[in-house]
Order: C-alpha cells, then structure tokens, then sequence
C-alpha cells in the first residue's frame, strides 16, 4: 500500500501510494534534465556527454569492444555571429544539430559540447567506421545553405579509445580537431 517517510526529523509517517512514488520520481526527473541538455539545441550538454563517456569507457573495457569519439567545431562561427548577428549564429546551430543527428541515426551519443562544438560517441566503432561518417557529416554541412542563407563548414577530430586515462583519451580527440583547425579548416582528422 505504501511505505513510511520521514520528513525533516519528524517522525510523522506519510504513506505513499506506489503510484505517487512513481510520480515523485517522475518530477525529480524532469527537473533533473534541464541540468543535462543544452537549452538551445535540445540535446546533451557537456555535462551529460562527460557522464555518457565515462559510461562507454566502462563499457568498452568491460566488452573489449572499440569506442570512438569525435569533436566537431563549426569553422570561423564568430564571424557568423559579427556578420549575421546571434541570433542568426543560433539557428545554425538549431539546423547544424539537425545534420549531425541524420547522419548518425542511433550510431552515436551526440550533443553541443562547446558553444560550437559538438561531441560524438560512437560505442562499438572503430576509428576507420566513425570516420567515413564524420566525412559524410562534414560533406552534408559544407554542402547545406543554412538560415539566411548562411554557409559554413566543420572541422572533426577523431580518436579511438586505447585504454588510456578518459582524461588523457579526450585530450587525443582535442588534439586532433586542433590539427584539423590547423591543416585548413573543413576536414577531419583521425
């Protein structure tokens, strides 16, 4: 029927209906999720993409199975944002998550890492498969026309875990989207 709670040190008992505890439970969530997606794209946030790696580090170690994550950065976005203006900036982003998340379908974990930069874990790829679709993703956004009429283009990088410290794993797919920043801009590099 229901169980005893206790409230603030007062030994009343409350008995709640398991319908009830459903429904608490169900409010704690909903308050919860603000605190992990990104309120202008509607995905995960940075915070809920460092808890989604830890979770398929765990994974990978436990499978023995390759875990691949890519950072994607929209090149040149400030100037985007001087030009056009934020809100312009902003509606990229909209419509950029929008590529990215038809080109992955259920293949990765995705969200808005970095004002703009995006993470992707691929669980159960390896480097050589999350690469040819980050190429696709880069070829969809360098081929798309976004609002007013707005072109941009993406630089990835990309890195397969190898065991190492998540830490350090990270660092390895920051080090090269840097390399693609610096070899030109609208490639990835794995």
């Amino acid at each position: 029927t229901g169980r005893p709670l206790l409230l603030s040190g007062f030994t009343k008992e409350i008995f709640l209906s398991e319908e009830k505890a459903e429904e608490d439970q169900n409010i704690m969530l909903d308050h919860q999720l603000p605190a992990l997606t990104d309120k202008l794209t509607e995905t995960k946030n940075r915070r809920s993409l460092i808890m989604e790696l830890g979770k398929a580090v765990f994974t990978a170690e436990q499978k023995k199975s390759p875990l691949a994550v890519a950072l994607l950065n929209i090149d040149d976005f400030n100037i985007v944002n001087e030009t056009e203006g934020h809100l312009c900036g902003n509606r990229v982003l909209i419509e950029m998550t929008g590529v990215i998340q038809k080109a992955i379908h259920e293949n990765g974990i995705f969200g808005r890492y970095r004002t703009n930069e995006f993470m992707i874990i691929f669980s159960r790829t390896k480097k050589e498969q999350a690469s040819k679709i980050l190429e696709r993703i880069r070829a969809d956004v360098e081929n798309c026309i976004f609002s007013d009429k707005v072109k941009v283009t993406i630089s990835g990088g990309v890195n397969e875990y190898q065991g190492e410290d998540p830490y350090k794993f990270l660092n390895g797919v920051e080090e090269k989207l840097s390399q693609a920043k610096y070899c030109g801009k609208n490639i990835i590099v794995s």
